[in-house]
């Protein structure tokens, strides 16, 4: 085989392997999950897919292990009640969802993932985790379900994707509609 023809033999492959991967990415970012061959790997990284898979499935131990201690944190002991309700936002569902089967985040005493941005139904009774992005928008949402005289929950735990800005965290303090429980 001539130079020029294994040249353009391997230029299709590549383009080849990058569709393939921009596609899996595409269905990852529309919510979709992905399983990538070892075999595409080992094209794209030129490692064996085992080495790539053990550094995912890694991450997702310790995506795992960041939300379960998250949960855990918000136990009170003189709490009665168990279950608790998981508002997160567009990213950080995302996140949920990539580390954490269902099954798993009901066994840490979640009965429902909710998106920040839907409308909610108020349940009073019922504690509420927030896992969010930390923006203005966010904050908004969150000063909005815990203010007045019926706030959409009982209590609520707060948790930022990334560190909040000190304009936020003044937001929050100094938000006068919303009554300590």
């Amino acid at each position: 085989m001539s130079l020029e023809a294994y040249c353009e033999k391997s230029v299709r492959g590549l383009q080849d392997v990058g569709e393939r991967v921009v596609a899996m990415y595409r269905e990852f970012e529309n919510g979709g999950y992905v399983k990538i061959e070892s075999s595409v790997l080992k094209e794209v990284l030129g490692s064996s897919g085992h080495e790539v898979s053990v550094l995912i499935n890694s991450k997702i131990a310790k995506g795992k292990g960041i939300l379960y201690e998250m949960i855990r944190s918000t136990r009170a002991k003189d709490s009665k009640t168990r279950w608790k309700v998981l508002i997160m936002d567009k990213l950080t569902m995302k996140i949920v969802s990539w580390a954490c089967k269902m099954s798993d985040v009901t066994d840490q005493g979640v009965s429902l993932l909710e998106d920040i941005y839907k409308r909610r139904q108020p349940l009073p009774s019922m504690d509420a985790i927030y896992f969010m992005q930390p923006t203005k928008e966010n904050v908004v949402m969150f000063l909005s379900d815990m203010s007045g005289r019926s706030p959409l929950y009982k209590k609520a735990y707060v948790f930022f994707s990334s560190p909040i800005s000190k304009d936020l965290v003044n937001q929050i303090k100094s938000d006068t509609s919303i009554v300590p429980r």
